[in-house]
């Protein structure tokens, strides 16, 4: 039987970290169809690739627009894995086609790519010679935003 993909598992683990609770209630919607899949008896194989590189580039850094600020949010030391996408479509190809890999979930772990934001603002300036000024949101005003 070959197992069935489900792609809305890149990003997050939810079923093994707890988050707050706006973004809580989100994954419980995502863990009740994990288990309706799972109680179906339909062969799956829940891929998990953590942060869509370009996507959070063009996010954090915004490089497409003129601007001389940069928002880092918390202290901006957290790491966070950042994967090509074209790694992560070839790596589910491959998961999505082997057999080891029905009804189990495969985590892609990079080895490198990992950084902070800090980090990432850091290469960024080198790269083009232009230096933000950093506009800090504390934790706690993030935790406040989300309630």
């Amino acid at each position: 039987m070959v197992p069935r993909f489900l792609p809305s598992e890149f990003g997050v683990e939810e079923d093994r970290l707890s988050f707050l609770p706006p973004f809580e209630a989100c994954l419980e919607k995502k863990r009740k169809i994990r288990r309706a899949v799972e109680a179906s008896g339909i062969p799956y194989t829940y891929v998990s690739a953590n942060c869509f590189g370009a996507y959070f580039l063009n996010y954090l850094l915004r490089p497409h627009e003129q601007h001389e600020d940069v928002t880092i949010y918390g202290s901006g030391e957290a790491k966070a894995p950042f994967t090509y996408e074209e790694d992560i479509a070839n790596y589910t190809i491959r998961v999505a086609n082997d057999p080891r890999t029905c009804n189990k979930m495969v985590i892609y772990k990079m080895q490198k790519n990992i950084l902070s934001q800090i980090e990432l603002i850091s290469l960024w300036e080198k790269k083009t010679g232009k230096y933000f000024k950093k506009v800090h949101v504390p934790e706690e005003e993030l935790v406040k935003l989300t309630e």
